[in-house]
């Protein structure tokens, strides 16, 4: 009868130490602040579930009462876990990330060096660099991405940077980027621009490098 009566709920149990694991990890590499406290509560349905079958396991809980508490504990998990994963999404897409410190990991989470809007952007902050800026929103539902990095240099290394980013490809460059978002550069280029609708800037996706003077602003829009 032990058996019987805790089988069900350790089988749960089980399957909620795995979901919670991958999930916490997930959350994890995937989120741009890193959840660690808020995620440690998608472990509480497993250590409820945990706690039924032992007590099941010394004849405490009977086997209706097992089962019942095995099924709401595991759908106020599931549910628990899907308004977390909202709660978080929302949280990252309203407060952006402005630590230089993350600008390497950031810019991995955004699909460097692959992806062509981030590829010309720094593998990382150069130590010369000074008066940095660093921001990065991140995309949810109608909420676009935005990566940028602005940061004075000294002259040998702006000037290395700027020949770097005269080699790139030439992409058109959206009216309102130009207009409001760089209005006192001094030269820039646009090495990659697209737009999901022909002709629409409504919907798109850029990466581009403005300067003036020793100062340089990399940045990435996908809206």
């Amino acid at each position: 009868m032990k058996y019987k009566a805790s089988w069900f709920p350790a089988v749960f149990a089980g399957l909620a130490w795995i979901a919670a694991i991958l999930l916490y990890v997930l959350l994890l590499m995937g989120l741009p602040r890193q959840p660690w406290l808020w995620g440690l509560s998608l472990f509480l349905p497993a250590l409820f579930l945990t706690a039924t079958a032992l007590l099941s396991e010394q004849h405490i809980f009977r086997a209706p009462l097992t089962i019942c508490s095995t099924v709401l504990v595991s759908i106020a998990g599931i549910i628990g876990a899907l308004c977390l994963l909202l709660f978080l999404c929302i949280d990252a897409a309203v407060h952006p990330v402005t630590d230089p410190k993350q600008y390497e990991r950031i810019l991995g989470l955004c699909g460097y060096p692959e992806r062509e809007s981030v590829s010309a952007f720094p593998p990382e902050i150069p130590k010369g660099a000074s008066d940095v800026c660093f921001s990065y929103h991140f995309p949810f539902l109608q909420a676009g991405e935005e990566l940028s990095l602005t940061m004075t240099l000294p002259e040998e290394q702006a000037d290395r940077l700027k020949a770097e980013a005269e080699t790139l490809p030439d992409f058109p460059s959206p009216e309102y980027l130009t207009k409001f978002e760089f209005e006192d550069a001094e030269d820039g280029k646009v090495w990659y621009s697209y737009c999901y609708k022909p002709g629409d800037w409504n919907h798109g996706e850029l990466g581009a490098v403005f300067w003036k003077g020793n100062t340089l602003c990399y940045y990435m829009e996908d809206w």
